[in-house]
């Protein structure tokens, strides 16, 4: 078991040092294979479903201006997906879990406009997109329940996960 769970997490944090490379080049510090891939393990995984036949997507930009990358993560599979949409996750730029959305799906529109400091987003939910205003130190967490977007692309900073079920990088554990 401790040989399977060390290949687990070597090939986690050599998927998240892939994606999330940015975060040790902005932040200055060089994180080990080790600290990226407890930081992922424990903060999203956490020990809850099998690993086996587990893939994730991710995707990193900066959300609140201080040039340090936030990274949103995907796990498209059953336990994380329902009729509802899937649950995405928001890594701050040390690695920690910041913020989890729920009844989600993509793709996610990063705003030019901010709120606090943060970026707005638009997370679609139920087939329509929801605006989501970063307030109190979060983004509310579910986006079925938050106001519809009607703005334009013309505000749009980036789309993240745009090719998420088509094409979109998928990494195994």
């Amino acid at each position: 078991m401790k040989k399977s769970r060390g290949i687990i997490w070597a090939f986690l944090a050599l998927s998240t040092l892939t994606g999330c490379s940015s975060f040790s080049k902005q932040n200055n510090k060089q994180y080990s294979i080790k600290e990226i891939s407890q930081k992922v393990t424990t903060n999203i995984i956490q020990g809850e479903i099998p690993t086996k036949d587990l893939k994730f997507s991710y995707e990193n930009i900066d959300l609140n201006g201080n040039g340090k990358p936030e990274c949103f993560v995907g796990i498209p599979n059953g336990y994380y997906c329902g009729s509802g949409g899937c649950t995405f996750f928001l890594m701050d730029e040390k690695l920690d879990l910041k913020q989890q959305f729920s009844v989600s799906d993509v793709p996610f529109r990063v705003l030019k406009s901010s709120h606090d400091g943060w970026n707005d987003l638009v997370i679609m939910s139920n087939g329509r997109p929801h605006l989501m205003i970063y307030k109190n130190g979060h983004y509310p967490s579910n986006p079925s329940v938050e106001p519809i977007w009607k703005g334009n692309e013309s505000v749009v900073k980036k789309t993240v996960f745009g090719n998420y079920y088509k094409g979109a990088k998928r990494y195994a554990l």
